[in-house]
């Protein structure tokens, strides 16, 4: 007898459930769905591998390979937010099921590694402008009345002992 009325108002109201292969359910704006890469945009820093809590990336930077395999993401979105660039995003969208393990694989550009002599050659020499600006201030110094080392004396901050570090009494 008790069951009643709830029977009465679910014959009444529309059903709690949607007919999923006829309407597509809204997604939300927040939902982490479908993880992309842009290769042409990833400096291969490994970032998102050493950050991925499951382990599921793998970057390569000599090869130039970023991998990742699709089962083993929980779609965390750690790797979206670690990365420099942000060459790598979440789509919103539902991803398709899967029979059996796959990997996704983009080849990016390699990171090539610079010898000794070539980071010598490569520094970059300073520019004009910078000189120009350093060199004002040393101009400035030079220019003004050193102070008298009676005044030095006054104004020098007064030193702890050296090997005293901070817990013992400085009196003892």
């Amino acid at each position: 007898m008790r069951m009643i009325p709830t029977i009465l108002k679910n014959l009444v109201n529309k059903p709690a459930t949607q007919p999923h292969p006829f309407i597509k359910r809204a997604i939300p704006a927040i939902y982490r769905g479908i993880l992309t890469i842009e290769p042409e945009k990833c400096i291969m820093c490994k970032a998102c591998a050493t950050k991925c809590p499951t382990g599921c990336i793998s970057v390569d930077p000599s090869s130039g390979l970023w991998k990742r395999d699709i089962m083993a993401c929980v779609y965390c979105g750690v790797c979206v937010e670690v990365c420099p660039v942000k060459c790598i995003h979440m789509e919103n969208a539902y991803t398709q099921p899967m029979s059996e393990r796959q990997t996704q694989e983009y080849q990016c550009k390699p990171r090539v590694k610079k010898s000794a002599a070539d980071k010598k050659d490569s520094k970059p020499e300073p520019r004009a402008e910078n000189a120009a600006q350093t060199e004002q201030p040393v101009q400035a110094t030079a220019e003004a009345a050193p102070e008298s080392t009676a005044d030095q004396a006054e104004n020098a901050p007064v030193k702890e002992h050296e090997n005293n570090e901070g817990n013992a009494d400085p009196a003892s």
